[in-house]
C-alpha cells in the first residue's frame, strides 16, 4: 500500500508517495514519486480564502486534504474514515483533526 511520507532537510519539508516490498525479508522502497511541498500548489489556501474560517479546530481544507489523500492512497468509506486516518502518520500533521470533526 503507498504511503505519503516527509522528509525534511535545510532547505525545508517535502512529500513523497511512496510504495514499498519485501526483499530478502526486508522492506525497500520499490517506487518513489516526488509530490513537492505542501505550500506549492496552495490548494488549502484557495479552499480556505474561498469557504470562510471556523471555529471548529480544523480549517475547512483539512478534511478536504485528507478525503483526497485517502481516495488517492487507500479509499475507505466515511464511516471507516477516522479508523484509516488514526493507522497513517497524518494524525501528526494534523492534530486538531479527531473523530468528530472527520465525520460527514
Amino acid at each position: 500500500m503507498p504511503t505519503i511520507t516527509k522528509r525534511t532537510n535545510s532547505s525545508g519539508t517535502y512529500y513523497y508517495l511512496v510504495s514499498s516490498a519485501r526483499a530478502n525479508g526486508k522492506s525497500r522502497i520499490v517506487q518513489q514519486t516526488y509530490l513537492g511541498t505542501a505550500e506549492r500548489l496552495g490548494v488549502c489556501r484557495v479552499i480556505d480564502e474561498a469557504a470562510g474560517k471556523r471555529k471548529q479546530g480544523l480549517p475547512v481544507s483539512s478534511p478536504i486534504l485528507l478525503a483526497a489523500i485517502n481516495r488517492a492512497v487507500a479509499p475507505v468509506s466515511k464511516k471507516s474514515f477516522f479508523e484509516w486516518f488514526d493507522k497513517t502518520v497524518l494524525y501528526k500533521m494534523f492534530p486538531a483533526a479527531n473523530e468528530k470533526n472527520l465525520s460527514s
